[in-house]
């Protein structure tokens, strides 16, 4: 008798079902829209962006055409999420000339930072300009108009978008950043050191090495320290621009 047949792999579909539940589905194929929805919030609500794409995608397409369109607005937003910027852009764009909710906020404020990032600032602009008349003051929109000004060059009108959208919602750590960058690049260093300390304490664990990359690459663009090195070399910043502040007060003392 030969050795035993090496298993099957699983399909994505059932690896996806087994990231959000921790389940081992022998038929996921056979599962219906509204059972895949669950495990797809499961999984986002886990962070796990990649298998709530899969679990969307599946109910989607097992959905009723009336109302199929929720679930691809609910894949672009995780496509979004994985910076999987095109594929948003192709549904969100679809679900507009469909005239699939063109009142949603959020969705043309996604279209904008989707198309941001891609670097159609034209497109973001206008889509940001549209969540704006949809819902004034959207903080996700006025920050995307603000990172566009960065990008054209308008660093003050800039800034004025991301100080307006941080103060409706300060996790927004793309704000965060590129403000910080705003003032390293003033030389305002001990401001730009606070920033990203306080928003990697509003931050979700699972941004603190997005942010932590960040803050090395504005920083420390050439040594590439880990992740350890870079918490120590805060630390040590911190505690010199505290040693300046108690000379300087020393010395403002009559």
């Amino acid at each position: 008798m030969g050795p035993a047949a090496a298993p099957a792999p699983a399909t994505p579909l059932a690896e996806a079902v087994f990231r959000a539940s921790g389940l081992e589905v022998t038929a996921p194929e056979a599962l219906s829209a509204e059972e895949l929805l669950l495990y797809a919030v499961g999984a986002k609500q886990k962070g796990d962006l990649e298998a709530a794409a899969v679990l969307f995608e599946a109910a989607g397409a097992r959905a009723p055409a009336t109302s199929a369109w929720l679930y691809r607005r609910a894949l672009a937003d995780c496509l979004v999420g994985l910076r999987r910027d095109r594929e948003a852009v192709a549904i969100y764009e679809d679900l507009v000339a469909q005239g699939e909710h063109p009142s949603d906020a959020q969705l043309h404020g996604n279209l904008a930072f989707a198309r941001y990032r891609l670097g159609e600032t034209v497109a973001a602009r206008s889509a940001a300009r549209e969540a704006l008349a949809l819902e004034p003051g959207n903080a996700a929109a006025t920050k995307t108009l603000g990172l566009v000004e960065l990008r054209e060059g308008h660093r003050e009108r800039g800034a004025q978008y991301l100080r307006s959208a941080l103060e409706a919602d300060p996790r927004l750590f793309e704000a965060q950043a590129a403000l910080a960058k705003l003032e390293a690049d003033a030389g305002r260093t001990e401001d730009a050191l606070e920033r990203y300390r306080s928003l990697l304490k509003l931050a979700p664990e699972a941004r603190a090495a997005d942010l932590h990359r960040r803050w090395r690459d504005l920083f420390y663009p050439s040594a590439r320290p880990t992740e350890a090195e870079l918490k120590l070399r805060i630390n040590e910043l911190e505690a010199r621009l505290e040693k300046e502040r108690t000379e300087r007060k020393e010395q403002e003392r009559p």
